[in-house]
């Protein structure tokens, strides 16, 4: 009897943009263009385009990071890096969407206090849930089993140790 060949795990960009992450991507990105919409004044695809691609750079920087570097100094963890590396493509993204979108202007973008807030309405509200999906999309990569020893633990009084006793002398 001959056992089945289980299909290789996908890598590189094919482990980067996996469905199930592009699904967390596209949603992430309808949500966060809502409040963005009701002030918005330009086309709605240049909207479009500038949010969806700073989703993809953030994508972009958690699965580069989920592999790169091989080896990590001992004094910074995978994880941590990772969310650092999303928190950071936001803003980074943010100029380079609206920089390729606004070429030919007149005037640079930073320049027009309409875009600037545009600018700073993204940059803000990508920095405030990007980690955060960041931190549950590898809370989600743990085991099972992981993942109740962790619950277990969040679940524990942890002041309990820290209550202070008064003696009595």
């Amino acid at each position: 009897m001959t056992a089945a060949k289980l299909p290789a795990p996908p890598h590189g960009l094919k482990r980067i943009f996996a469905w199930r992450r592009l699904k967390v991507v596209l949603m992430t990105c309808f949500v966060l263009h809502l409040p963005i919409l009701a002030t918005w004044e330009a086309a709605y695809w240049m909207l479009a385009v500038r949010v969806l691609f700073i989703g993809f750079a953030a994508l972009l920087a958690f699965g580069v990071f989920e592999r790169w570097p091989a080896r990590l100094p001992d004094w910074i963890a995978r994880w941590g890096l990772q969310v650092f590396a999303v928190a950071l493509s936001i803003p980074i993204a943010t100029a380079l969407a609206y920089a390729f979108t606004t070429i030919g202007d007149v005037g640079p973008w930073w320049r027009n206090e309409k875009r600037l807030s545009g600018f700073a309405m993204m940059t803000v509200l990508g920095m405030l849930v990007s980690p955060w999906i960041g931190v549950a999309a590898l809370l989600r990569q743990l085991a099972p089993a992981d993942r109740e020893q962790l619950g277990r633990l969040l679940a524990t009084d942890l002041s309990a140790p820290l209550a202070r006793k008064d003696v009595n002398p």
